[in-house]
């Protein structure tokens, strides 16, 4: 396993294509956004309230369920390098489309679902040496590194029998580190039978366990 240093994101600027922001500048440059409608609002206490639905945000969730947000621990690479890095590394998926947020993190839209597991599957990923984190796109993520709570870590197993690589017991192990997401390829397929290999969400406030003591109807190891 392996202890995580954190830091601030960099602060390297970016290469980044720069949209026109003026309106007359988009016109010019044949860009056309949505129609956008007027809708009356309601007033709450002198102040004139937004209320968003379920309904109003489907179309978003949709557009976005095939997306992953990722970050570099430590670093905040040029979008030209992560494009780059996409390319050499995933190389088993449709290259996704990749943005790159001012804050820091990148977003990766997929063209399939299938694509989007894949890729969490084949993890983990290292980008110049540094941990690259992965996470399910979420309607109300916001990035902020020094707040990060949890992370999720691939944990190897190695001293664990591969008669032991159920799903329920795998559970239970990865369960001693925090909260168990999945298998990688290699572990469900038993192809690799050397080490199981489990994406787990740890806690980053609380040390790593290095040691699992494991109890069986046959022996304990």
């Amino acid at each position: 396993m392996q202890k995580l240093q954190f830091s601030d994101v960099g602060t390297s600027t970016h290469s980044t294509p720069v949209e026109p922001k003026n309106p007359q500048d988009m016109n010019r440059a044949g860009k056309v956004g949505k129609t956008l409608s007027y809708v009356p609002l309601n007033i709450k206490d002198g102040r004139k309230c937004v209320e968003i639905m379920r309904d109003d945000l489907k179309e978003q969730e949709e557009y976005w369920k095939t997306a992953h947000i990722g970050f570099v621990i430590g670093d905040t690479p040029y979008l030209k390098s992560m494009e780059g890095f996409v390319q050499n590394i995933w190389k088993t998926v449709n290259t996704p489309q990749i943005m790159l947020h001012d804050e820091g993190y990148f977003v990766f839209r997929f063209d399939s679902m299938a694509d989007c597991e894949a890729i969490l599957q084949d993890g983990p990923y290292y980008f110049n040496n540094k941990t690259l984190i992965l996470q399910r796109w979420e309607l109300n993520f916001e990035f902020n590194p020094d707040c990060i709570t949890t992370i999720p870590l691939w944990v190897t197993f190695p001293g664990l029998p591969v008669g032991y690589w159920s799903s329920e017991t795998l559970s239970k192990v990865a369960s001693a580190i925090g909260k168990p997401l999945h298998t990688d390829v290699c572990t469900t397929s038993m192809t690799r039978i050397s080490y199981a290999c489990v994406l787990v969400e740890i806690d980053v406030a609380q040390p790593l366990v290095d040691v699992i003591d494991i109890s069986t109807p046959y022996s304990e190891f």
